[in-house]
């Protein structure tokens, strides 16, 4: 489970065909904001979760200065990671430990649609970004609801079928790669899992419920 709170971004140093699937590798994290992250990062072990643009895969190894996953074609079709190439600058979060603070909202690093950026505004103290729902036809954002887009925790600003806007701050823009993403990106999206489940369980009891009538 993660936070949506980025820590720490990295870029790609390149993709390998594998047995089926492909090796991603990624250079060592070396843009980071905040005390104590480069001890943070110094001290992964194979086998541990980390999401990659919200993605949640398996540390395979840190040979070769850098960071290795094994990205399984199911991976590459749910998501947009394979847009990206060699010198790409994605977003790095470690799962938590009991007792960490849940600084943003509950992520599982199960990426549900993928967006595209229809359009940027960037105003005095922040920047406004509207994404078009791509694929996810189950994903429902709500106004002032949680979203993570490419791994970041973000606030809903307004919602409309299908599209839907955040706003950044300057420290967002700074600390993870959306201050780069500009219009035609495709961005990961995930969706807050409680929002899920509510939305989840009335379609189910709706579904019920029409059943039910259509027998009587």
């Amino acid at each position: 489970m993660f936070t949506g709170i980025i820590t720490c971004t990295a870029r790609i140093g390149g993709w390998q065909e594998r047995d089926g699937g492909s090796r991603l590798a990624l250079d060592w994290p070396g843009m980071q904001h905040g005390a104590g992250v480069v001890g943070e990062w110094s001290e992964l072990a194979a086998g541990e979760s980390i999401a990659v643009n919200g993605v949640c895969l398996t540390l395979a190894g840190t040979g070769d200065g850098g960071l290795q996953f094994d990205v399984i074609p199911e991976t590459l079709r749910a998501s947009a990671l394979g847009d990206l190439a060699a010198g790409a600058v994605v977003n790095l979060e470690r799962s938590l430990r009991l007792g960490d603070r849940l600084g943003g909202h509950m992520v599982f690093g199960h990426v549900e649609g993928i967006g595209r950026l229809r359009r940027r505004s960037d105003e005095p103290g922040q920047s406004v970004l509207e994404i078009e729902l791509e694929r996810g036809d189950d994903i429902r954002v709500l106004p002032k609801g949680a979203v993570t887009v490419d791994g970041v925790s973000l606030t809903v600003v307004s919602a409309a079928p299908r599209v839907f806007t955040v706003a950044l701050i300057p420290y967002t823009l700074v600390a993870t790669n959306l201050g780069a993403r500009r219009a035609g990106d495709r961005v990961n999206l995930e969706m807050d899992p409680i929002g899920k489940w509510v939305s989840h369980l009335l379609e189910s009891d709706r579904a019920a419920r029409d059943a039910e009538a259509r027998n009587r």
